[in-house]
């Protein structure tokens, strides 16, 4: 199992689905994104947000990895 640190900056406000800036006081808890109308829970979509930039993150390790053998 691997850890990747990932910043978390900005999870919640940016869609999950387009990737739009939607921004919203912490007491909105639905992300409802006025450009794909994506709708749902704004801690499910900033959890979807970082497993994507530590997917991310972590195909660029690999790929960097296999360059340097």
């Amino acid at each position: 199992m691997r850890v990747i640190a990932v910043n978390p900056n900005g999870t919640s406000q940016e869609c999950s689905n387009c990737g739009h800036k939607v921004k919203k006081p912490l007491s909105q808890r639905m992300h409802n994104c006025p450009v794909c109308h994506t709708s749902l829970c704004r801690d499910l979509n900033a959890a979807i947000n970082v497993k994507a930039r530590g997917t991310h993150a972590l195909k660029a390790q690999l790929m960097s990895s296999q360059r340097s053998r």
